[in-house]
């Protein structure tokens, strides 16, 4: 019985909380409500890290300055992609030229041109350039152990 009641006050300051963003305009209740629970993802370029989790929801990934995630790199657009938190899942979305090449841990190359994916557990991110075209900054990305088992 307390466990039913410990789940029921969280989920219901979990949907207030979602109303208060929703009455003020800044997100469905939804989002909040799932993404409060998806846990985060955690990517990494050159020493520098970026998380996206529900209070984050959305990374841009560029050359351009204010990017969060910058990557120096010539085939690399100004606004190449960005990573969303959508419900409990994350996705990589390509805006750029050249394409995002995504590997998974399986070691499977995938070549993102002006679409979306849904990101694995761990992997690496290429802006606009193949795993096997040479070097360049390849971003790592991993979901945190909490979002692990979240279905």
């Amino acid at each position: 019985v307390a466990i039913g009641l410990m789940c029921g006050a969280v989920l219901c300051f979990a949907l207030l909380d979602a109303s208060a963003k929703w009455l003020s305009g800044v997100v469905d209740p939804l989002q909040v409500v799932f993404a409060r629970y998806a846990g985060s993802m955690v990517l990494e370029v050159n020493g520098r890290q970026a998380r996206v989790d529900h209070w984050h929801p959305i990374l841009e990934i560029g050359r351009a300055p204010e990017s969060g995630l910058v990557v120096a790199h010539a085939l690399a657009s100004r606004r190449h992609a960005s990573i969303r938190l959508d419900r409990t899942q994350f996705y990589l979305v390509d805006h750029s030229t050249n394409g995002t090449f995504v590997t998974r841990s399986s070691g499977e190359e995938i070549h993102v041109v002006r679409r979306e994916i849904m990101l694995e557990v761990r992997g690496e991110i290429r802006a606009g350039f193949s795993r096997g075209d040479g070097d360049g900054p390849c971003i790592a990305f991993s979901r945190d152990r909490r979002s692990l088992y979240r279905v």
